[in-house]
């Protein structure tokens, strides 16, 4: 089906559709995401809650991929440091749960912020590598040295 001109319908609208979203938003760093010239912080560093979600911010806020993205808006499908879910397995759930901002030893170390998509850790923590480090035959939580999950110093 095309239209008078003969061309195809579906295109013509498409182009319009492209040509409204770059008239109408301006400059923007992706997809319905307008730049912020008028000097003020990005929503995403600015110390607010702009999306009422309980979270603040940039590493804190699932919607923050850093510190200059304009928008809070968390994404339809939370990313797996924020969905509440030990999605690697090690008995960790997800970035600074309690939102004190420290690593608590139930936070996962492999989520450095709450946008993150992947919880597997790189190097595990050496109280939680299940390997005797300081080789006084205690391992991780058994050795007393180790003062959670997420010490790295079994031998302090």
């Amino acid at each position: 089906m095309s239209d008078s001109n003969g061309e195809p319908r579906g295109a013509a609208l498409a182009a319009l559709a492209l040509a409204l979203i770059l008239a109408g938003c301006g400059p923007f760093d992706g997809m319905f995401h307008p730049l912020l010239t008028n000097g003020q912080p990005a929503a995403c560093g600015d110390g607010v809650d702009n999306d009422g979600d309980g979270r603040t911010d940039f590493p804190e806020d699932p919607g923050c991929a850093s510190p200059e993205d304009p928008s809070e808006l968390d994404p339809l499908d939370l990313p797996q440091c924020a969905d509440g879910i030990d999605n690697d397995g090690d008995g960790r759930i997800d970035f600074d749960q309690n939102g004190n901002g420290v690593v608590d030893p139930e936070d996962d170390p492999g989520c450095l912020s709450a946008s993150g998509d992947d919880e597997r850790n790189v190097v595990l923590p050496q109280c939680a590598d299940g390997v005797d480090n300081d080789g006084d035959q205690l391992v991780d939580l058994d050795d007393p040295q180790c003062s959670g999950l997420n010490d790295n110093n079994e031998a302090n």
